[in-house]
Formats: C-alpha cells, structure tokens, sequence
C-alpha cells in the first residue's frame, strides 16, 4: 500500500498539478509525525526515500518543523554544514548508537565528527595524542590541525588539560595525513596546515563556549533540584495515575531543563505489571567467559574469532586465547588474556615440513605432511587446554578448526559448548560439483569430462579417507591416554557443533549450505594501520604500482624469486608498472643475480633502486600497512600467495589480483577468484616471466575485470557487517546452554563453574571423574543437539535412508516401474493375441481353399 501511495505522489511528471497537489497533500501528512517516523517513513520505499532526501526547501522545512514540534532541540540552529534532516537524523537519540545501534547504553552527540554513539564504540573510533606521536609517527604540526573530541573519559579521569590525553577522531586523521601526503611542495603543505589550523580553532572555540554555557546552565538545574527533590518524589508519586494519560500532551512551560534531560539520556524502565509478572533466571545474564583456540595462530587465523570477541566484549563478556606467540600485546588485542602453547609457529625452524609443502606440487600428501606434524603435539596442545580450562573457566569454547582437535576435545571433556571457526567450507559441506585442488581436480567441476568428476568425487575422496584412517587411529590412541573418547572420523565430535565461516557468496562456489554452517566473513577490522611516511612518500611519487606480498609465513623457491625479480624489472622497462612494493617476511632465499643492465638484487632489496620499495614484515609488531598501501589511488595490482586474508583485503578496496599459490588453500582461492573474472593465476612449479609480464598488462588494462571488480567490492562490503551476526549466534549458543528444560543433571554440567577446581593431584582426579561420565549420563553429543536444534535437521536423526527420503522414492521406482512393465505386458498380450488371431483365421482360410 505504501508504495501504491508513493506512486500516486511521485509518479507524476515535477511541475504538473498532479504532482504539485500530490506533494502538498504528503506534506501535510508529515506535518503531523514525529522525526523518529519520519526516518522510519524514508526507508518504506526508494521513492518516499528519494523524496524526504531531497534538497527541496520544502522538505528541509519539514524535518525543521518536526524537530521544533516534538523534540526538546527545536530552538537549536542547524550548522553550516548539515542539512536538516541530517541534523534532525543526528539528534534521534532513541534510535541508538550509529555504530552498534545499541538503544540500551548512555547515548552522546559528539559535535566535532558529527556523530551519535555510545562511549565503548566511541572509543573504538578516536585515538589519543600520545599514541598518534608514537605508534601512528604522525608529526606534530599535523597534530595541531585536527580539532580534538571531548567525551566523558576526560572529565571522569581530570585529564581534560592533559594534552597527551587528548583523543581524535580517526577519519579526521586519514583523511588530513591523506591530503598532507598527496602535496608535494612544502608551500602547499604548509596552506594546508594553515587553513586546517584556522577550521580547528573556529570549531574548538564554538565549541569550548557551549561547553561552558551548558555546564552552567546543568549545574544550576542540579543545585534547584537538590532543593526540590524531597517535594518532587512526592509528587511524583502522587501524579504516577496520571502518567499515561497525559502521555501524549507536549511538555508544559514549567518543565525544567533537568526532565528534558532525563528524558534524553534515561532508558524508560517497562511496568512489571503491564504484562503480568515474569521472572528471568539470574545467572543467564551474568558474565560469560569465552575461551579462544587456534593450533597455527599468526594474523589469518586469529583475526575472524578476535575481531568477533572484540563485539562480544563490548556486551560484556570475558575473552582469552590459547594460541602461539604473543599475539594479544598491547598493540593488538589488549583486554584479551593469552595462553601462549610456545613460540609462534615458524615455517622456516619447520623447513623439513615446509620446504616440501612450498617448493614442490601440492597434493593431499602435502596436507598430511602437516597435520602429522600438528598430530605429534597433541597432548602438548590439550594440557595447555586443560589448565587455561580450569584457570578461566570458560563458558565456551572458539575454536579454529585447523589442526586443532585439541580444543574441540577439551570441549567435549568438560562438557562446554564449542563453536567451530574456518576460513571456508571446502571439505564440510558437500555438492559433487564442488572439489578440492588438493585431490588434483578443479574447485568447480561443471566443465569436467566424465572420467574427471567420476576421480574426483569417488577415487580421490576414497583414497585421502583411506589415507586419513591410520592418523585417526593415531590420534584415537593419545586421546584414550587423557581420557577422551576415541573417533571414528574426524568430524564426527562435532558434527552437530555450530560453525562459522569466514567467507561470503560471491567468494564460494554456489551450493547449499547446511544451517550449522554460518557465513559471516569477510571479517574484517573497523580500522587499519595508516601508511609510513616513506610509503606514502613512495606511492605518491609513482603512478602505477604493483603491491606484492606472500604473507609472513609462506616462501617459494630461490628459482621463483630469480624469475619474479626479472618479470619486475621487465614490466618496469616496459612502463606497464612503474612502482614496486614488496612486502618480504624474512624467510626469501634469494640467488645472486644481475640482469643485462648489471642491476645487482642486493641493491633492490637494500631500496637503492628507485622503483621498488622493499620492506619487512617479519612479525606482528612490525607488520606492512598492506590495506592502506592496497587502498592507496596509486596501487593498481595486488600479486599475492592468495591467502583468504589477502584476498578479502583486496576485493575490499577493489584491486586486481595476479596470484601464485604455494600450499593450502591458496589454489581453491585462485581458482574461485579466476572464475569471478577479477583474477588469474600463476604457476609455482611453471613459472615464466613472459607470462608474468603477459597477465600483468592484461588485469591493467582489461575492462571486464574493472566491471567484475566493481561488482565483488559491492559484495565483500556488504557483507563485512556480518560478524556481529557472528557475536549474536555465539550469545545464543552460550545463553541456550542454560536454559535445557530436561535438567537431570546436563545444566549443572555444562553450567555450573564449581566443576572448575584448582590444579594439583586431587583437582586432576575430581576431573577425571567428572568428564568420565557413567554409561546412564546424556553424551555430550545430546547436549549439543538440544542446544542446537533449530539448526539440526531432521534428516541427521532420521539415517541415511530414511532421511534421503530413499525408501520413498524406492517405492515410487517400483511401482513406476511395475506400471510400465503392467503396460507393455499388456500391450504385448494383445499384440499377440492379434496375431494370433489372424494367423490362425489365415490357416483356417488356407485349409477351406
């Protein structure tokens, strides 16, 4: 109906009758809602959304008047810069916190960025002082033009005149070192910063004098109420019958400063009588503690689960981590507690394992090569499980999925919730379209003869099963040794466990997707590192530039980096790229070589060739700025080992890529990504500089891969909101486990924290008793199917027959097939019998003549 009756009002040719008495009839309509309905009203329809968008004067005066009419702010004057509705948008506290849209927490107008948010995402957005000067290296003079935000940390700490504590906001900050970094004369640099200067100081200043003039006018509402407050609870009391009747009338002359304010910023509490009386169990609203698990560790692998408890965090729940290294520092993830299982894990002290896996084809040997690596440290793995389990008590368990049964059997132990965490859903879900370059086949097999698709779901998934069986076993036997019970596949302990996937549609194969199987990527970060003065320096001296990276861990032959250098200089002589960036992690062995211009490679990666950049990133602390560089206008190709990390950030800012996989998933990335059109990939045991210098050319200057680029960015952006989808499905997860009606015992299992006892000889056997549970107790996996039944479906409980619908479907075949037979039975009887007839009515005949 509404868009029925936005095509009466805006269908008409603007500037007819029509129109014109449409318009006015719609206005009128206006004039009498609110300015919380008439957002509500702008998004019903793109054409009640195009009309109260516009920049008409009459529409401008209708948010105008709606304010003055129905919000406390009507004599506030709008600034310069907004539009009313803008203005009016802004000051709708009821709708909540812009970033979290959370309407249960204190909401603040900040006027400086021009933003409504609660103090926790605030803080999420600003930055102080100190940490630009010493982690971000923003100078000083660059500083001084940005206008600081005020909010409520300063005044609760004193720090208000402190100039280290000063915050400001991050956009603010990009987009001025942005702009700085783009001018090249120091005469325009310096303009800027002038003219900056004197936008700071006339916004500081307008704002320092409201500051004051509202403290006062606070202050001396407070004092009035000191006075009042014994008569005024009083009166409040006495009025409370007639509340809801004079609901709707506006606020009276003699309401004070003081109720507009309490209006604003206090949540209304519900009546408990309203709805009859309704009792909520206490402790599902108490602090949760959530335990990370992740085998490898390092950036790919921690960010998605992190980024995610970041969300959980903010709502109050506890969060540690049991990963290698030091991941959590203070530069990372500071509230996070960290379990460290060792150093981080290094490819280059592993090189028996890696050297194999990077250097040479990739196949399921490979992978194994691998996991009987992470196999030997099992035990290593799961008391460090044990005792992070009995130190944080943990609620639940988010666990990685590589490698790391350690965390899910721990989980299974202890009885407590887990929830499953990947970078894509290549071998748990099926389609027999869908393969695995691992096996030797294609990701997608729509294109494959029929011997290929018969190797590639029958022969190649039977051997890696084959193959997978004598390390179950393995595994099965250290497992018994800390009591946990033995597998017979390796999903089988959570194959009615929630997982969550770091990928999205558009990046996957399409296919169906079972409901314990939740995409919620591309996660990524609210904000990143911001570039260095010589990289900014570098990207803006060059035009066309190439920004290459494998990641921290990955490596490839002397060789390969011989022929890549070559392909460099190469496309560099030819003016198809002008710039280089290259991101190395320390773990290159590159050869001595020279070209025919006598360039020496040390003098490349010594940065004494002026068009390729060389920097480090051998750990976390030190990291390239890779989604600024990528982001930066002069970045036109991104070559890159293909790591779903790499490939988010990429698709993310809307830059081809030329990928060279070396292990893993790499190969399942390049080719998706090749399909999509805005990739093509490398080689790695056939690599040739003319087909570098080739593919190169061709993502520059192809406009079907702007186009299809264009088209994935939409997506990767869309979808990047969906971790706190993410956030809300393990709150279900952890908030359902509380609430199983069929007590007997499951809820103090999985609930009740005094199982958590302190370590030593006696705590090691309470434990040891209590996850060894009689043959009469409900297994782990009933409690996951009741906490986890609206995802469970039916055809898991009924068997593979059954739940195939295949006795069905049998019983149609034979009674199809018995009609068919009935049918040409029949028909062949009375063919016969024609026949018959008329032979024996012939030999009649013949013997009469």
């Amino acid at each position: 109906m509404s868009s029925r009756f936005a095509g009466i009002i805006i269908d008409p040719l603007p500037g007819t009758d029509e129109y014109e008495s449409g318009l006015k009839i719609f206005l009128r309509i206006c004039r009498f809602l609110n300015p919380y309905n008439l957002l509500k009203l702008s998004c019903v329809c793109k054409k009640f959304n195009a009309l109260l968008c516009s920049e008409r004067y009459s529409i401008s005066c209708l948010w105008k008047q709606s304010r003055m009419n129905f919000t406390p702010f009507g004599s506030m004057k709008c600034p310069e810069d907004m539009s009313n509705r803008e203005f009016t948008k802004l000051l709708c506290i009821e709708n909540g916190c812009q970033n979290c849209w959370n309407k249960n927490v204190r909401i603040c107008i900040y006027w400086i960025p021009r933003v409504r948010l609660c103090e926790s995402c605030l803080l999420l957005l600003v930055i102080t002082k100190k940490e630009l000067e010493q982690k971000w290296i923003v100078p000083p003079e660059l500083i001084d033009v940005i206008p600081p935000v005020f909010h409520e940390d300063l005044w609760n700490e004193g720090n208000l005149w402190d100039e280290s504590k000063k915050s400001y906001w991050i956009p603010h900050v990009y987009e001025i070192q942005s702009e700085y970094c783009t001018l090249k004369s120091a005469d325009e640099k310096s303009s800027l910063l002038t003219e900056r200067k004197q936008q700071a100081e006339s916004t500081c200043g307008k704002m320092t004098l409201s500051k004051y003039l509202l403290l006062t006018i606070i202050l001396f509402h407070i004092i009035i109420i000191g006075i009042c407050a014994p008569s005024s609870v009083k009166t409040d009391q006495a009025d409370s019958s007639k509340t809801q009747s004079t609901a709707s009338q506006k606020p009276t002359e003699t309401a004070s400063l003081w109720s507009i304010f309490k209006n604003i910023f206090t949540k209304k509490q519900p009546d408990p009588n309203k709805f009859g009386k309704f009792e909520i169990e206490k402790n599902i609203n108490e602090t949760k503690n959530i335990l990370v698990g992740s085998f490898v560790g390092g950036l790919s692998h921690l960010r998605p689960s992190l980024e995610i408890c970041k969300i959980l965090i903010e709502r109050g729940y506890k969060v540690a981590l049991v990963a290698p290294g030091n991941f959590t520092s203070p530069t990372n993830y500071p509230s996070i507690k960290q379990y460290s299982t060792g150093p981080e894990h290094d490819t280059k002290e592993l090189s028996h394992v890696y050297k194999a896996i990077y250097e040479k084809p990739y196949d399921y040997n490979s992978f194994f090569l691998e996991k009987d690596e992470a196999d030997k440290q099992y035990l290593e793995r799961f008391e460090v499980y044990r005792r992070s389990t009995i130190d944080f008590k943990p609620d639940l368990f988010l666990c990685d999925l590589l490698n790391n049964e350690a965390c899910f059997d721990i989980a299974w132990k202890f009885k407590i919730p887990a929830v499953g965490v990947s970078s894509s859903l290549n071998r748990r879900t099926f389609a027999p379209y869908k393969s695995d370059p691992i096996y030797g086949c294609h990701s997608n097999m729509e294109k494959g003869s029929f011997i290929e698709r018969f190797k590639c779901l029958i022969i190649q998934p039977a051997r890696f099963l084959y193959e997978s069986r004598q390390r179950i076993i393995f595994l099965n036997e250290k497992r018994l040794s800390v009591g946990v019970s033995p597998v017979t596949s390796s999903l089988e302990r959570i194959k009615n466990s929630l997982f969550l996937a770091d990928t999205f549609f558009g990046f996957e194969i399409p296919h169906p997707v079972p409901p314990l199987y939740q995409e919620i990527g591309p996660v990524m970060q609210e904000s990143y590192p911001p570039l260095t003065s010589e990289l900014s320096s570098f990207l803006s001296s060059h035009q066309r530039i190439m920004y290459v990276s494998f990641g921290m861990q990955a490596f490839t032959t002397p060789e390969n980096y011989a022929i890549l250098l070559k392909s460099f200089l190469e496309v560099i002589d030819r003016n198809i790229i002008d710039g280089i960036v290259w991101s190395l992690s320390g773990l290159e062995n590159f050869p001595t070589l020279s070209d025919d211009t006598q360039l020496e490679t040390s003098e490349i990666l010594n940065n004494r060739y002026t068009h390729i950049y060389v920097t480090t990133s051998s750990s976390l602390e030190d990291l390239t700025p890779q989604v600024s560089i990528l982001n930066h206008s002069n970045t036109k190709i991104f070559l890159t080992h293909g790591g779903v990390a790499s490939c988010h950030e990429s698709l993310y800012v809307g830059k081809p890529m030329l990928i060279l996989p070396l292990a893993s998933d790499q190969f399942s990335n390049a080719e998706k990504l090749e399909e999509q059109g805005v990739a093509l990939k490398l080689d790695k045991m056939n690599l040739h500089v003319d087909d570098i210098v080739r593919k190169i050319e061709f993502l520059q200057l192809d406009s079907r891969v702007k186009i299809n680029l264009k088209r994935m960015q939409i997506l990767t952006k869309i979808n990047s909101k969906r971790k706190y989808r993410a956030a809300d499905l393990i709150e279900f997860v952890m908030k359902a486990s509380q609430l199983n009606p069929n007590n007997n015992g499951v809820k103090e299992r999985v609930v009740d924290k005094n199982r958590f006892k302190t370590e030593g000889k006696e705590s090691s056997e309470k434990v040891s008793n209590e996850t060894n549970p009689e043959p009469n107790e409900p297994a782990i996996e009933d409690i996951y199917e009741w906490l986890l039944k609206e995802w469970i479906t039916p055809d898991s409980r009924m068997g593979f027959i059954r739940g195939k619908y295949l006795d069905v479907y049998g019983v149609v075949l034979i009674l199809f097939i018995s009609i068919i037979g009935s049918i040409i039975w029949t028909g062949w009887s009375l063919v016969s019998f024609i026949v018959n007839s008329i032979a024996f009515l012939l030999e009649g005949k013949l013997k009469t003549d």
